[in-house]
């Protein structure tokens, strides 16, 4: 058994223990790589639960995909993603995407560019934002403005916290620092009382006028 059999073994078992194997409470498990088109025989590594310093990007040195016990996987766009295994969930127009989270390694902004049609069902979005993989070449106000066409409220997330992001006036020249943080985006056409609870946040955030920014990282988790 390879490590990345051995970790969908384990994620498995985890599931069964949680009890997300029967009724209403169900966790699927996708071997898929998620991107901004669909793509065929691209390589992706594996590692054990919890590492953060690995991405699509691992495996473009054919020299190195051994090493890093590299496998060929489907890569999806998030709109087929949803097509080909959320079609049932979603087939209910009532029915939207509660919570959606991304975490890819850098690839955040290009996951969110192949999904703008399954976008316009979530309710609540966060995203990392820092300067490692395609962000390096990709600025954050291109992101956050996709994301206001399509509906969304977007914020800084802090401590209890959250800056607004679009909106007039709202988006300031040096938030495309490439510092490590979250974005946290609301749909109030479709989580009404979230969209005021966050706008709220955000008011008394201000009420503070406490202001800091730091592009410090204490430690690079894609430090190898």
């Amino acid at each position: 058994m390879n490590q990345f059999q051995a970790l969908l073994k384990d994620l498995s078992t985890q599931k069964n223990t949680l009890g997300y194997n029967s009724g209403n409470q169900r966790l699927v498990i996708s071997p898929y790589a998620i991107s901004d088109q669909d793509t065929s025989g691209i390589f992706f590594p594996t590692a054990e639960a919890g590492t953060e310093s690995k991405s699509l990007s691992s495996c473009d040195n054919p020299a190195k995909r051994e090493a890093l016990g590299c496998k060929s996987v489907e890569v999806y766009s998030l709109d087929t993603y949803g097509k080909k295994f959320l079609a049932e969930e979603l087939k209910d127009s009532n029915q939207n995407i509660n919570i959606l989270g991304v975490d890819a390694e850098g690839f955040d902004f290009n996951i969110l560019k192949g999904g703008q049609g399954l976008l316009t069902r979530a309710e609540y979005l966060e995203f990392e934002y820092h300067r490692k993989g395609p962000w390096a070449d990709q600025t954050l106000k291109q992101a956050i403005d996709m994301l206001d066409d399509i509906g969304f409220n977007c914020y800084w997330a802090g401590r209890a916290q959250l800056w607004r992001l679009n909106g007039e006036n709202c988006f300031l020249d040096h938030y495309e620092s490439k510092c490590w943080s979250n974005v946290a985006c609301v749909n109030p056409n479709l989580a009404p009382e979230l969209a005021d609870i966050m706008e709220d946040t955000f008011h008394k955030t201000l009420l503070q006028g406490q202001f800091k920014q730091s592009s410090k990282v204490k430690r690079d988790p894609f430090q190898i």
